[in-house]
C-alpha cells in the first residue's frame, strides 16, 4: 500500500489538496449553519492530514539521516529511563530534553526507535499543532476563518521537500507547545475556565525544556495568560484575580521544577547551566553576529510562505479601510486587537529565529503559529469580523485563498520538482522497505547482545539509530569534547567519567572522510583525546581492518567480545571474484567495515552477472550466513539482486540456496538446516543486480 502512494504524484497530490481545499473553503461561506461549518472543518483538516502524509511518505521511509538533528534526538530517546531524560542522562545540546522524549513511544510497543517514526513523529505533531491552531480560530471566530489561515500553511507543509523542513527538526515540539497553549487561551476565552489557562501557561513553562531558542514565543503566550488571568471581568474580585494570576505563573513553573528539582538534587544542576547556557555561549564567542533569517527569507519557500501570509494582511487592511470609506462601519475591536497580538507574535517569533545569528533554515519554522494567526487577522479584516453577509464573507475570503495560491504554488511547485535523494535517481536501496519500525541493526554482524551500548565518536549519532543500540554516554555527538572552548575539558572529562561507569560493548570512531563536519582523524579522532585513546587501547580491540584505517569509520569491541566473535566466525583463506571494479576489491567482503561513506566493498563488473569464492582457513560447519548488499556509497547506482549460495566440501556442492538480497545497509540473514556436514569453501552467485550493476559490502560465515 505504501509503495502505491509512494508513486503518486507529488505535484498532482498538491494541486488535488488545493483544489478541494477551495472548494470546502467555498461551500463553508456559503453554508449557514455553525454545525456544517464545523463538519466542513473536521473535513478540511482530515484531507490536510491525509495529503500532508502521503506527500511525506518518501521522507519517512529514506533510510538515512535528513539532517544531523534528528539523529541526535532519536540517539537520545534511546537513553530515556521510563521514558524520562534530563541533563544527567543525555545531553541534548541546544535543543531541549522534551525534543527526545516525545519520541520514546515506540518503546511502549516493542518497536525500535527508526527514522521512520522519528519523522512520522514530526508530521503527527505538525497535524496536530494546525488542527490546536484551527479550533482556536473556530472558537475565537468561526471555521471559515481557521480554514483560509491555515490553508497556506498546510499547503507549504505538503508541497516542500526542502531538507530542513520535512526531517524531525528541534522546532515541531515546541510548535505544538506553543499550538497547544493558543488552544488553552482561546478555549478559556470561550468558557472563562481557569484550567484553560493554566493549560496554556503549562504549554508555554514547557517550551524552554524543548527547544531554548523559543522561550521568547513560549513568554508571549504566557504573558497572555497573565493578562487573561488579571483582567478584570464580572464577578471575578480583586482577591480572585489574584489568586487565579498566582495559579498561572505556578503552572508556568511546573516544567521546570519537574526537570531542575530532581537534576539539582542528584547533583546535575552544574551540567544544565555548563550544557544549556554557558557552552552554547562560548561556541558564538568570536563570531560575528548577523541577521541570517532575511537572508533565508529572501531564498527559501517559507520566506514566500511569509510574503503570502503579508499579502492576505494587506488585503485585510485595504478592504477594511474601504469598507469603513463606503459604509462608515468600523472594524471590530477584537479583530483589530487579534491583529495587533498576530503581528507582535511574528515579530517575537523572527527575533527568537535570528538571536543566535546562525543560517540554519529549520529556525523559520518557529513561525508558522504567528503565520497562521495573521491569515486570521487577515480573514478578519476583509470580512468586517464576518459582518459582511453570506456572499460578502465568501467572496472576501475566496479572495485571500486566490491570492495564497497565486503567490504559493508556484514556487512551492517549483521546490517540489527539485531533486533530493529521496525522490529523484535510482532509490530501491535507499528505502526501508516493508519494515519501517524495525531499525537497520547495522552492526548485526557482530553479535550484540541485548541491552549492548556503544559509543559512536564523532558527529555520527545516526549510527546509534541504525545499530538500535544507545549510546554509552550522554553525548549522541562529540562536538562538545571537540570544540576548542573554556568547557572542553570540562566535558572531556565528564565523558570519560560516563565511559568508566557503562563500558561500551562497541566504540566507532566515525571521524573519517565523508563523515558529518568532523572529517580528519589526526585532528578530531579518538587518537586526538589521549584519555579516551588510553581506554580504547587498554579494553578493545579493532575489528574492522580497511587497507588504510583513516579513510573509514573504525569500529572497536570489547576484548572479550572480539575474542567470542572470532571464535564463532569463520576465517577465509582467500576471496576471489570473477570480476570487480578497479578500487573494488572482493577482498573488503571480509573487512569489517560497513558503512560505505569510503571504498569498503566490492563492484562487479557493470553490467554482468558476477560470482565470488571464499576459501576457509580450516574446514568448518556452517549455522549462520550473513549477507550486506551495497548501493555503491553515495551514488546509489547498484545493488546485488538475487543471489545463490553454494557451500562446497572439496569442490562438492554441499548445500545450494536462492534469495533475493536485502538492500543495504540491512542485512540478509540466513540460518542453516542441521546437521550438514563440514564444509571448506563459500560461493555466492550473483545472478541479477539493480541498477548499473552488482556487488556486495560484506560477507560473514558463523559455526554457531
Amino acid at each position: 500500500m505504501f509503495q502505491a502512494l509512494m508513486e503518486v504524484s507529488p505535484l498532482l497530490l498538491g494541486y488535488a489538496y488545493a483544489g478541494l481545499a477551495v472548494v470546502l473553503i467555498a461551500i463553508a461561506c456559503l453554508v449557514q449553519r455553525d454545525e456544517w461549518r464545523r463538519l466542513l472543518q473536521i473535513c478540511f483538516l482530515s484531507i490536510s492530514f491525509l495529503a500532508l502524509f502521503v506527500s511525506r511518505l518518501p521522507m519517512l521511509f529514506y533510510d538515512r539521516a535528513i539532517n544531523p538533528d534528528e539523529a541526535l534526538m532519536g540517539a537520545n530517546a534511546m537513553r530515556a529511563r521510563w521514558g524520562w531524560i534530563s541533563w544527567d542522562i543525555v545531553d541534548p545540546l541546544t535543543a531541549g530534553p522534551i525534543d527526545s522524549m516525545v519520541l520514546v513511544w515506540p518503546r511502549l510497543f516493542g518497536l525500535d526507535i527508526t527514522f521512520f517514526n522519528i519523522r512520522l513523529t514530526a508530521i503527527v505533531l505538525l497535524a496536530i499543532s494546525m488542527s490546536l491552531l484551527a479550533s482556536a480560530l473556530r472558537r475565537l471566530f468561526d471555521a471559515r476563518v481557521a480554514m483560509v489561515a491555515t490553508l497556506p500553511a498546510y499547503l507549504f507543509l505538503i508541497f516542500t521537500n526542502f531538507f530542513d523542513f520535512v526531517h524531525y527538526s528541534s522546532e515541531i515540539m515546541p510548535i505544538f507547545l506553543i499550538s497547544l497553549g493558543i488552544f488553552g487561551l482561546a478555549i478559556y476565552a470561550e468558557t472563562r475556565r481557569t484550567w484553560f489557562l493554566l493549560l496554556a501557561a503549562f504549554a508555554a513553562g514547557c517550551v524552554p525544556f524543548a527547544k531554548l531558542q523559543g522561550t521568547p514565543i513560549a513568554a508571549l503566550v504566557g504573558a497572555l495568560a497573565l493578562l487573561c488571568a488579571c483582567r478584570p471581568a464580572h464577578p471575578a474580585t480583586l482577591s480572585l484575580r489574584l489568586k487565579r494570576a498566582a495559579a498561572v505563573i505556578a503552572a508556568a513553573c511546573v516544567p521546570a521544577a519537574a526537570f531542575l528539582l530532581p537534576l539539582t538534587l542528584s547533583g546535575g544542576g552544574d551540567d544544565f547551566v555548563k550544557s544549556y547556557f554557558v557552552q552554547q555561549k562560548l561556541r558564538i564567542v568570536g563570531q560575528q553576529w548577523s541577521d541570517k533569517i532575511w537572508h533565508l527569507l529572501s531564498w527559501t519557500s517559507f520566506g514566500q510562505l511569509a510574503f503570502t501570509y503579508l499579502a492576505m494582511l494587506c488585503i485585510g487592511m485595504v478592504v477594511m479601510i474601504a469598507l469603513f470609506a463606503w459604509r462608515r462601519s468600523r472594524p471590530g475591536r477584537l479583530a483589530l486587537r487579534f491583529a495587533s497580538v498576530a503581528v507582535v507574535m511574528a515579530a517575537v517569533s523572527y527575533a527568537a529565529a535570528v538571536t543566535p545569528g546562525r543560517d540554519f533554515s529549520h529556525y523559520l519554522l518557529f513561525g508558522l503559529p504567528a503565520l497562521v494567526m495573521i491569515g486570521a487577522a487577515a480573514s478578519l479584516l476583509a470580512t468586517n469580523g464576518g459582518t459582511t453577509g453570506r456572499w460578502g464573507t465568501a467572496a472576501a475570503s475566496l479572495c485571500l485563498v486566490g491570492v495564497a495560491l497565486y503567490l504559493l504554488l508556484p514556487r512551492l511547485a517549483q521546490e517540489r520538482a527539485y531533486g533530493q535523494p529521496w525522490s529523484t535517481g535510482w532509490n530501491e536501496g535507499i528505502y526501508l522497505k516493508g519494515k519501517p519500525f524495525k531499525a537497520l541493526h547495522t552492526l548485526q554482524w557482530l553479535r550484540p547482545e541485548p541491552g549492548d551500548r556503544m559509543v559512536c565518536w564523532g558527529w555520527q549519532a545516526e549510527c546509534y539509530v541504525d545499530a538500535a543500540m544507545a549510546p554509552a554516554t550522554r553525548e549522541a555527538t562529540n562536538e562538545n569534547q571537540l570544540y576548542w572552548t573554556e568547557l572542553r575539558s570540562y566535558f572531556r572529562s565528564r565523558f570519560i567519567g560516563d565511559l568508566k561507569r557503562d563500558p561500551p560493548a562497541y566504540i566507532v570512531d566515525a571521524v573519517a572522510p565523508g563523515s558529518f563536519f568532523f572529517e580528519d582523524p589526526s585532528q578530531y579522532g579518538i587518537r586526538a583525546f589521549p584519555e579516551f585513546a588510553e581506554v580504547v587501547d587498554g579494553d578493545y580491540v579493532p575489528v574492522s581492518k580497511v587497507a588504510n584505517p583513516e579513510s573509514c569509520p573504525r569500529v572497536y569491541a570489547l576484548r572479550e567480545r572480539a575474542e567470542s566473535l572470532e571464535r564463532s566466525r569463520i576465517a577465509f583463506a582467500s576471496i576471489a571474484a570473477s570480476s570487480a571494479e578497479p578500487g573494488f576489491d572482493p577482498t573488503s567482503l571480509d573487512d569489517g567495515s560497513i558503512f560505505e561513506s569510503c571504498a569498503d566493498y566490492w563492484l562487479a563488473r557493470e553490467g554482468s552477472p558476477a560470482s565470488i569464492r571464499m576459501t576457509f582457513a580450516a574446514p568448518s560447519p556452517v549455522k549462520r550466513i550473513l549477507l550486506l548488499n551495497t548501493r555503491d556509497g553515495v551514488r546509489n547506482t547498484r545493488a546485488g539482486g538475487i543471489a545463490r549460495l553454494v557451500l562446497l566440501s572439496k569442490g562438492r556442492e554441499v548445500w545450494t540456496h536462492f534469495l533475493e538480497l536485502e538492500p543495504f545497509p540491512r542485512w540478509t540473514e540466513v540460518k542453516l538446516p542441521a546437521p550438514l556436514p563440514e564444509a571448506d569453501a563459500f560461493q555466492l552467485d550473483l545472478l541479477s543486480f539493480r541498477g548499473a550493476g552488482g556487488g556486495l559490502n560484506e560477507v560473514k560465515l558463523y559455526r554457531d
